[in-house]
């Protein structure tokens, strides 16, 4: 178990009680790959008829909170998300969704 000080933690937590942030990290987490365009992104975390609005709050929320963290690098130019990881986060998100098991399988959904 990795252990994080007080600053780490609070801004982990924080990234995680956004649901957005929690299905892009999972599906990060679960993926085989480290980088995906934001649309496929958003097909990959949303149901069929939220995508466009998915990809809006990715481009404009999501993803900048991610990169400000250092776990994302997004690329306006060419519309793509690089993962970078963080064993902290993961082991937090593995317990948020533990708790939420709801959410688990969202992060495979698509079209």
């Amino acid at each position: 178990m990795t252990h994080l000080n007080q600053r780490e933690a609070d801004r982990t937590l924080e990234i995680l009680a956004n649901r957005h942030c929690r299905m892009t990290l999972l599906h990060f987490q679960t993926a085989t790959e480290n980088v995906i365009s934001i649309q496929d992104l958003a097909t990959a975390i949303t149901t069929a008829d939220e995508i466009e609005q998915t990809r809006v709050h990715l481009q404009h929320s999501t993803l900048p909170r991610l990169e400000d963290a250092g776990l994302v690098e997004y690329d306006s130019r060419s519309d793509t998300v690089r993962y970078h990881g963080d064993q902290g986060v993961e082991e937090l998100l593995d317990a948020v969704i533990d708790c939420l098991p709801g959410e688990q399988h969202l992060s495979h959904m698509g079209p």
